[in-house]
């Protein structure tokens, strides 16, 4: 979701004093709604203060940001892959290119299920605990339902209806580290940052179970009727994302990454998670 926000800033920003490119940003699940809404609220005295018109539509319904698309009136479309994948057919008569943002050298994501070190069968009792994590439709709740469902063969909606949410991974992780009753759901990318300044939660905290790396967050679709200078405009945007950010943990080592070609492995790995994930979900957990 923090990759989401900072496109959707960066987008607004730069576009409106650049070229006036119009991008839609499609999100769904009522938690990431209120989180959108709560960084624009933040951002509205940056755009204030440096005379920017934002030129991004925010998109609730995917039949929307599609129609949209296709009748061109918006160029840049950033949404969840899933989207994607499930229009993949219809989008790809009008891109001409898929990029997402490289996350602190990583082209992927790696999820981590974390207790307290001294439980034990934490993923078999699942139940019994407050699992904390960053929102319903976060791709850390995708790997965990999925590897529920095909571990114990039965629905995971007991625990996905009482699952409590968070705005923020630190939030989780000391959720977990001050309380044996929490399990929680955070990147191996921030888990890595908080162990190298903080090397006691290694003592405190117990990696249960560790996803694949094979997880995007956010994907950017072009359209074809853009033209050089805007996709040289985003292009530049977008590898700039660590200027914009200055010293923050956010600007270490992202960069820009177009796709190409479908077959690009990491791309197609989520795709073969997602064909898994949806014939699992649709068995155990209508």
């Amino acid at each position: 979701m923090k990759i989401l926000i900072l496109i959707l800033i960066l987008l607004s920003t730069s576009f409106s004093n650049v070229i006036h490119l119009t991008t839609g940003v499609y999100i769904n699940g009522v938690h990431t709604q209120k989180y959108l809404a709560l960084s624009i609220k933040v951002m509205e005295k940056y755009f204030k203060d440096h005379n920017i018109d934002a030129n991004t539509i925010i998109y609730t319904n995917e039949k929307d940001i599609l129609n949209d698309f296709k009748n061109n009136k918006i160029k840049v479309i950033v949404a969840h892959p899933f989207f994607y994948f499930k229009y993949e057919n219809e989008l790809d008569k009008i891109i001409n290119d898929k990029w997402f943002l490289r996350v602190n050298n990583k082209d992927v994501q790696t999820y981590y299920l974390i207790s307290q070190k001294n439980e034990k069968n934490v993923f078999s009792n699942l139940e019994k605990y407050n699992l904390y994590a960053l929102g319903k439709s976060d791709n850390s709740i995708y790997w965990l339902t999925n590897k529920y469902n095909k571990k114990f063969k039965k629905s995971f909606l007991p625990i996905l209806n009482k699952i409590k949410l968070s705005s923020k991974e630190k939030k989780i992780l000391y959720n977990v580290f001050f309380s044996k009753e929490n399990v929680g759901l955070i990147t191996k990318a921030f888990y890595d940052v908080i162990v190298e300044i903080n090397p006691q939660i290694k003592n405190k905290i117990r990696i249960v179970k560790k996803s694949k790396a094979i997880f995007i967050g956010t994907i950017g679709l072009n359209n074809k009727s853009i033209n050089k200078n805007e996709k040289r405009t985003l292009e530049k945007i977008l590898n700039g994302v660590k200027t914009f950010l200055g010293d923050s943990p956010l600007a270490e080592s992202r960069k820009l990454m177009i796709i190409n070609d479908f077959k690009n492995n990491e791309l197609n790995k989520f795709k073969a998670f997602k064909i898994d994930y949806d014939r699992l979900n649709k068995k155990y957990n209508k």
